[in-house]
């Protein structure tokens, strides 16, 4: 698999957590990180097409994968998702990987 597969896997579960979270108060990482995904990769405001999913949760990979993406200004998650290989993108891309090690 390669890491922009993994990505988009990882915009999709953020932005379904995001998603489910409405009316929720949200306010976690995850819903933080995927408001600032779609900020970032979708800047046209298009509604996304991922469903909400209830039994997603803020914890392990994806909460540390929240957090990359968190501390990621917009120019390095661009770059990262269209397998750039700026210096922003590649500390984006080290930081995600190290989520998904056992």
């Amino acid at each position: 698999m390669t890491f922009k597969s993994t990505l988009a896997g990882t915009v999709i579960t953020l932005v379904a957590l995001a998603s489910s979270a409405l009316g929720c108060g949200g306010g976690d990482d995850c819903t933080l990180a995927a408001a600032h995904l779609v900020d970032c990769l979708n800047p046209t405001g298009s509604p996304t097409s991922s469903a909400p999913s209830a039994t997603t949760k803020c914890d392990g990979a994806t909460a540390c994968i929240a957090d990359c993406v968190n501390r990621a200004e917009c120019p390095a998650l661009q770059d990262a998702y269209n397998d750039g290989t700026s210096a922003a993108a590649k500390e984006f891309l080290t930081c995600t990987n190290a989520c998904q090690e056992p």
